[in-house]
């Protein structure tokens, strides 16, 4: 039976059942959400239009402030009830409804998916694996969950998805999202003495990590070159690990990914980023989960053998081994 089919057999068979026994749970949350947005929503239209309202009932300057101190005073109350009613029991039922969906629908996935690795949703990768490729800038918060281990074929490799944000900070601060999406830990199939990072062409320069020591690489790929920036401590190396063949690969991986994908190899590691924008394991609020996202859900479970199989990582170079000693570490 193929991949796909499985999963849909998985999803009437077993799947379907527990979505529906989710169904009060998700809707709970739903109803919190959706409460404690008029708590705060209808008074603070009426802070945000007080004055129009008042300039088209033709209140005086008197009237009009005490509409407005009163239109306060309704946002402060709304907001402490939106809280103390709506929001502290809304978060409780969704970190139910959250932990119960990986425990029930995730798992399941998983397991048909990827039935050679470990899913673990509440672990996450290590900040410092994920720095230690120096593809993203390290200032800012990190977190990480959804945590996935183990080997395909003979390569270990773990992933987990991954947030990273900073603060510009000052008057006009703003929210920088530096990356958010899959995060891949491999063992690489060659030993390397220095390091090559490959990042999108178009890579804003307020999320990438620092350059200092590394040095532009030119290829002879047009489209490879067209597509990605490459920096490297050694160019002989990085043509040595950057074959045509590779890049080839790295271009079909990306043309299926179909998102702006990061590369770093070091040592012998291989560090692979997919960024998404946004959550990926979570469950949906606004809609009951269907037969798509669960396909979806799956397509990124498989993501880590796809990478695996579309780079030719199985293939050992010469007397190169297995080393999968840093998967035994907590992160």
């Amino acid at each position: 039976m193929e991949p796909t089919q499985r999963i849909e057999a998985l999803f009437h068979d077993t799947l379907e059942p527990r979505i529906a026994a989710l169904e009060s749970l998700r809707t709970s949350v739903k109803r919190y959400i959706t409460k404690s947005a008029l708590c705060v929503g209808l008074p603070f239209a009426a802070v945000k239009f007080g004055d129009t309202v008042a300039n088209a009932l033709g209140l005086s300057s008197t009237a009009a402030a005490v509409l407005g101190m009163a239109s306060v005073g309704l946002l402060i109350v709304g907001a402490a009830w939106a809280v103390v009613k709506y929001l502290l029991p809304g978060m409780t039922a969704h970190a139910d409804y959250k932990s119960r969906f990986k425990r029930e629908i995730a798992t399941e996935v998983f397991r048909i998916v990827c039935p050679t690795a470990t899913y673990s949703p509440t672990a996450g990768l290590a900040r410092h694996d994920f720095d230690e490729a120096g593809l993203f800038t390290t200032q800012g918060s990190f977190s990480s969950d959804d945590r996935v281990h183990g080997t395909i074929g003979q390569t270990p490799f773990e992933a987990a998805e991954v947030r990273r944000t900073y603060s510009t900070g000052g008057k006009n601060s703003r929210l920088v999202m530096v990356f958010h999406g899959l995060f891949f830990h491999i063992d690489f199939n060659k030993s390397l003495r220095g390091i090559t990072l490959v990042q999108p062409e178009s890579a804003p320069s307020d999320r990438i990590g620092s350059r200092e020591g590394l040095r532009p690489v030119m290829l002879e790929n047009p489209a490879f070159a067209k597509a990605f920036a490459v920096y490297a401590s050694d160019e002989v190396e990085a043509r040595y690990v950057l074959t045509p063949v590779m890049m080839d690969r790295i271009l079909a991986l990306r043309g299926r990914i179909d998102k702006p994908i990061y590369l770093a190899f070091k040592h012998s590691r291989a560090y692979l980023a997919v960024h998404f924008g946004r959550s990926l394991f979570e469950p949906g609020i606004a809609e009951t989960t269907s037969l798509e996202s669960v396909q979806e859900m799956a397509a990124q479970f498989a993501l880590a053998e796809g990478i695996v199989n579309e780079l030719d990582l199985n293939t050992r170079i010469w007397t190169k081994g297995v080393d999968d000693s840093w998967l035994q570490r907590r992160p």
